[in-house]
């Protein structure tokens, strides 16, 4: 438990110095997400799925997210080698809810939908996708203050879907 307090707290000491750290012209220093316990967590039933890999709770890089402009590339994650280019700036499907759609760097497209609840600033909820050449990225709400990432083999998320 005490690790992970302390990754919590270093990565929200990453994001303030990120913010005052880069301009606008800068390549950003730190991802959109950040992962943690990338296992499975029995206690989290969205990382108990058949055929899925690598769950871990997931952490919103906010301040970026909220600055990007079309044609900005960002590291997905610390632990991956993916780049999002953001290819359509932020739209409101709703009260709360935004949509941001992104470009991989290996040809595949993304898309990430926040919904704000409005108890309090952090808690949002994240649902996504992240299309690779080979994997395809989920990004799934699993409570309050709880967002996950786990990915699956393209042909077994493909197959989920029929």
């Amino acid at each position: 438990m005490l690790k992970s307090k302390q990754a919590f707290l270093f990565v929200l000491l990453l994001l303030v110095g990120e913010s005052r750290i880069c301009s606008s012209n800068d390549v950003p220093k730190v991802p959109l997400f950040f992962t943690f316990q990338t296992k499975r967590d029995k206690n989290i039933k969205e990382c108990n799925q058949p055929k899925m890999r690598e769950c871990g709770r997931l952490i919103l890089n906010q301040n970026q997210l909220e600055t990007m402009v079309p044609g900005e590339i960002i590291p997905f994650s610390f632990d991956t080698d993916i780049s999002l280019q953001m290819t359509r700036r932020r739209t409101r499907l709703g009260e709360g809810i935004q949509d941001y759609q992104f470009r991989t760097n290996d040809g595949g497209d993304a898309l990430l939908i926040e919904v704000n609840r409005g108890w309090r600033r952090g808690d949002t909820a994240l649902y996504g996708v992240v299309n690779t050449a080979d994997k395809v990225y989920f990004i799934d709400n699993c409570g309050t203050a709880c967002n996950v990432r786990y990915w699956m083999k393209k042909e077994d998320a493909n197959k989920n879907r029929r």
